[in-house]
């Protein structure tokens, strides 16, 4: 099978006005969809990160992608230095490939160990929602009360056993005081974590562990940043640490176990090198005593659908993966978004990946981003637009680091 086309489609959907420790969602997420298309006549799709970076690798690409042999990843690879570029390339022959040959993307990747995938709910500190977005968690979310409110709605949606809050927004004591009143209500079924995207010096982030310690956690997240810090608090709790910003790349992995550091690692087949190499990634995760789970980022269907084949494939998903998609108002795929039952999706139905594009929804993301006119994501930005006086809070040792890399 050789491939004869390939179509890149820049898109912008609805996002709400969710926080970090470093700003604000805009308005809009922008994601890449692309379509490649066999000499056989099929179709397959990818998903990646949005923004002209992206666009500008996948185009310097598609000439020379065009004749190539589906099947010969490596090869194909070799044409990217943008790993990120690459993998909506890999997920797209992957799903060639399984309709070709009658299977599904998880049994190409070496066999599905699991028909289904438990997912944590994602919870966020939120401004009100403006007029283009509504969901099921609407009004403002700055205080305790407010996010178990959000809470309940979450797991009221999706049944869900495990939460994950993003922090870093409030101060650290009210942040604990929210998965304290989540504890009281749901009992020690649930599992809880937070992530301040390593905003916390030293003492706040202790602080946070030992008060941790009386709940049910899962792991702390990212309390500070580099494996250092990362080592360094691990001396003082007993709470598990999980990473999605120290260990991102196969290279990170030898001095993290090293330094003994880390606990439970994020995967993410968007830029740990696609879909197969988060599946090795899991295997040497667990050679060395890690944990795994998933990361997640604001994403549409076909990465979702991606992401549960992904997790679908590791031997052991020690953590519920996270994702975004609860959040997701307009997807791009045929038909209703994949649904979550009970804290788990299901491996998507038919051949490859199992979803297929709905080309009257990608004009209107497509059109989404034309209007939008912002072409790479700005959570700064965004805030500062929205309350100029706002200083990105973080400590003077991480002032040179892109904070893109950790939302």
């Amino acid at each position: 099978m050789k491939i004869t086309d390939l179509r890149i489609h820049s898109v912008a959907f609805p996002d709400p006005p969710i926080r970090n420790s470093w700003g604000v969602h805009a308005p809009y997420a922008l994601r890449t969809i692309i379509e490649v298309e066999s000499d056989e006549g099929l179709i397959g799709l990818g998903e990646t990160y949005g923004g002209e970076t992206i666009r500008t690798h996948l185009e310097a690409a598609g000439q020379s992608l065009i004749g190539m042999d589906i099947q010969h990843l490596p090869a194909i690879a070799d044409l990217f230095t943008n790993r990120k570029a690459y993998v909506a390339i890999e997920t797209a022959c992957l799903d060639i490939t399984g309709q070709a040959t009658g299977k599904k993307v998880c049994d190409l990747l070496g066999g599905r160990m699991r028909d289904s995938v438990p997912f944590s709910a994602y919870l966020f500190f939120k401004y009100e929602n403006d007029e283009i977005h509504g969901d099921f968690v609407s009004g403002r979310v700055m205080t305790p009360d407010a996010m178990l409110d959000e809470a309940r709605a979450f797991f009221e949606m999706g049944g869900f056993t495990s939460v994950k809050m993003k922090g870093g927004i409030l101060e650290p004591e009210e942040e604990v005081e929210c998965l304290r009143l989540i504890a009281n209500e749901f009992g020690d079924s649930i599992g809880l974590r937070l992530d301040p995207n390593c905003i916390w010096p030293m003492d706040k982030a202790v602080a946070v562990a030992r008060a941790m310690e009386s709940l049910n956690t899962e792991y702390l997240e990212d309390p500070v940043y580099g494996l250092d810090q990362m080592a360094a608090l691990k001396q003082q709790t007993s709470l598990l640490l999980g990473t999605n910003s120290c260990v991102v790349a196969f290279d990170h992995i030898a001095p993290a176990v090293q330094k003994q550091a880390v606990d439970v690692v994020l995967s993410d087949h968007h830029y740990w090198g696609g879909m197969f190499d988060n599946r090795y990634l899991s295997k040497i995760c667990h050679t060395f005593g890690l944990g795994i789970s998933m990361h997640s980022t604001s994403h549409l269907g076909i990465s979702m659908a991606a992401m549960i084949h992904s997790a679908a494939t590791f031997d052991v998903v020690d953590y519920a993966c996270d994702t975004h998609y609860p959040w997701v108002v307009d997807d791009v795929i045929i038909g209703d978004k994949l649904p979550i039952n009970n804290g788990h999706m299901q491996v998507p139905e038919g051949f490859g990946l199992g979803v297929a594009l709905d080309h009257s929804k990608l004009e209107i993301l497509k059109d989404n981003y034309r209007k939008f006119g912002q072409q790479e994501r700005d959570d700064i930005g965004e805030l500062k637009r929205r309350d100029p006086d706002w200083q990105t809070r973080m400590p003077e040792w991480m002032a040179q680091i892109d904070p893109a890399k950790f939302i």
